[in-house]
């Protein structure tokens, strides 16, 4: 431990981009990591939103071609563990920018810091839930430390929750009305960053946190420009603030010296990405740090073995990978992989490309579904990938209503729709550009007016849960029912949802904005209607 003159240029940048979805935070990010590092073998992705970080490479943005990065896909459970996890790999593989997409998961996701703290509620663990943060709370400050501390430039998106307001302007007409945003993360953690910055629909962003004074007030859309002006405010800090004394003069004239031969510049890190065949089983190597080698063949003939953690120890002698990593005299430490696999000819199978039925094709009908085939034609713009829970509200012309259970967000539902209805809660495949959702598939989780419940059969309703459940008790006709209950939307209504604790029924742990599609009745309770739970068929974690 010493004390050192303070230089900037001995730091890295953290930046945070909050944005509701569809706002180009992570084409806003890898602009602006092309600023701070101006590689693009040197940009990692961790991504968690199901390899939707791989879709950008070759694409051109604000007349930027993106070039080939690295990726790291984090998986459910979202543990704080395996982001820092993904930091570290960074770091080991040589990178020197980290896009995190997104840090929301790591809170709110599947596995996340909010589900931990429910299970160690639910298991009984502590007395009541404040003291459950006491054990979920070091994990959070775990993986700030390694964003803070890690020797890469991290740049971490962040989902943004938008919130609406229904009005009724001057002509009496109702309207929705969007009312402010807020990142789906820990509150403060927006603080922990160099950088913060909110970001809109038509992809301009403001700062509502800067510690550089380089972008404070400005209203922008992030480019690599962006990162060029962080790198400058970075290097600029490291001229010493006193110049340096001269250095005395010699009292007698040297002979002098040849200068040492220049040494060529340190090269830039090589990607490679291909085919390579498994020639033998991995080899074990390392105590406390263990680590793999592989003999491989490649297809282009440049790739002889491979090195990385213990996820090679799965390889096995004949198979085939298609890898991505940094590749050095003829060895590549793997960063990503995925096996290909191989199979088996048929008999007489022709080694060409199969035509397919005619009913297929595109001839003269409009992009669309048939025969479950996809067709589109060259260059259209189809919006980004989309994956949701969305509740159906209203029918307009050509689709519906409905909102993302995750974002709140109102969309438009247009495309694949035949079969759906107003209260129904879906699970939407397909594609999203400008708040309009155009549907390739859908799983529908049901609705009261579904179908109509057999005689002997309880009915099915689909609830959007809309508080926290909570225990309760009361006495009716000499008798004490003690009861969870909570308070849920049943399409467009709100009510009260109880589970008899007698019952023998267990109520999962919910929080507001799930779905849960349950059968039970109706009944009249000290003088209110409750809906009794008597089943549960499924239940639909909200991201939030």
């Amino acid at each position: 431990m010493e004390f050192r003159p303070a230089k900037r240029s001995n730091a890295f940048i953290k930046l945070g981009i909050s944005g509701p979805s569809g706002s180009g935070k992570t084409a806003s990010s890898l602009l602006m990591a092309y600023g701070l590092v101006k590689d693009w073998g040197l940009i990692g992705i961790a991504d968690t939103e199901n390899r939707s970080g791989e879709l950008y490479v070759g694409a051109e943005i604000n007349g930027v071609r993106i070039g080939q990065y690295l990726t790291c896909e984090i998986t459910p459970p979202f543990t704080p563990e395996k982001y820092i996890q993904a930091i570290e790999m960074a770091e080991r593989s040589g990178l020197k920018a980290l896009i995190i997409d997104s840090l929301t998961h790591a809170w709110a996701g599947q596995g996340g810091l909010l589900d931990i703290h429910g299970g160690i509620v639910d298991r009984g663990e502590v007395n009541n839930s404040w003291a459950a943060w006491r054990k979920v709370t070091p994990q959070h400050n775990a993986l700030v430390d390694a964003m803070l501390q890690s020797k890469l430039h991290i740049l971490a998106t962040i989902r943004a929750k938008t919130e609406y307001v229904q009005t009724v302007d001057d002509r009496g007409k109702t309207v929705i009305r969007k009312v402010g945003m807020a990142p789906i993360q820990r509150d403060g953690m927006e603080y922990e960053f160099t950088v913060f910055l909110d970001i809109d629909h038509d992809h301009m962003a403001r700062a509502s946190k800067d510690r550089t004074n380089t972008l404070d007030g400005r209203y922008f859309k992030p480019s690599v420009q962006t990162g060029q002006i962080l790198l400058d405010w970075l290097n600029a800090g490291g001229v010493p603030i006193d110049p340096p004394e001269p250095e005395p003069k010699p009292e007698a004239k040297l002979e002098s010296k040849p200068e040492p031969p220049k040494t060529d510049p340190k090269p830039q890190v090589e990607v490679y990405e291909g085919v390579v065949t498994i020639a033998a089983a991995p080899e074990k190597h390392g105590e406390k740090r263990v680590y793999y080698t592989v003999t491989v063949t490649s297809e282009d003939g440049k790739v002889d073995g491979l090195v990385g953690d213990e996820k090679l120890s799965s390889f096995a002698e004949g198979e085939k990978y298609k890898i991505k990593g940094q590749f050095k005299e003829g060895k590549v430490k793997v960063a990503q992989f995925e096996k290909i696999e191989v199979e088996p000819q048929l008999p007489g199978t022709p080694d060409e490309t199969l035509t397919p039925p005619a009913e297929w094709l595109n001839d003269g009908k409009e992009a669309g579904t048939y025969a479950g085939i996809t067709i589109t034609f060259a260059g259209e713009d189809e919006g980004e990938p989309y994956t949701g829970m969305v509740a159906i509200t209203d029918p307009v012309e050509g689709g519906f209503k409905g909102f993302d259970v995750a974002t709140d967000n109102l969309l438009t539902i247009v495309g694949n729709i035949e079969g759906l209805k107003p209260g129904e809660g879906v699970e939407i495949t397909g594609k999203i550009k400008d708040g309009i959702v155009t549907v390739e598939s859908y799983k529908s989780f049901g609705s009261p007016a579904e179908e109509p419940p057999k005689a002997d059969e309880e009915p099915t309703y689909t609830l959007k849960v809309a508080s926290l459940p909570a225990e309760g008790s009361a006495e009716e006709n000499g008798k004490l029912l003690k009861v969870h209950w909570f308070w849920a939307f049943v399409g467009e209504n709100k009510g009260v949802v109880a589970v008899d604790q007698e019952s023998g029924l267990k109520l999962p742990p919910v929080k507001e904005n799930d779905i849960l599609v349950v059968t039970g009745n109706v009944q009249q309770f000290k003088g209110s209607n409750v809906l009794f739970i008597t089943g549960i068929k499924s239940h639909n974690k909200s991201a939030v």
